[in-house]
């Protein structure tokens, strides 16, 4: 990178994002979006945890479960969609004391 004037100067880029979340509960949206065969749902726990993630259909038909004990910090599950069609869902993570909802798409 360069100042106005013309001087180069070192530029350094720190990524400390664990950090940030240590106390929250956070919901990602799912990676990719859309998706067809599979996406990554990623999620942050401010303590180890029972979850349980709903998936629903735009009628909000409950078409997948799945459930599970997850550490503190990020966690991760790969949904993967052999037997969803395509069109909008949405997940739904909830632990004993949050619940947040996002929206996917199936291509």
């Amino acid at each position: 990178a360069h100042e106005v004037t013309g001087a180069a100067y070192d530029l350094a880029i720190e990524f400390n994002e664990e950090a940030e979340w240590k106390d929250d509960f956070i919901l990602f949206q799912n990676n990719p979006n859309p998706f067809v065969a599979s996406t990554s749902i990623q999620f942050v726990l401010p303590e180890a945890a029972a979850i349980q993630l709903i998936i629903q259909n735009s009628r909000g038909e409950i078409v997948q479960t799945i459930k599970g004990d997850f550490e503190k910090g990020l966690n991760d599950i790969l949904l993967e969609t052999a037997d969803l069609a395509g069109g909008v869902y949405y997940y739904t993570l909830e632990t004993a004391g949050y619940v947040q909802t996002r929206r996917m798409i199936i291509l």
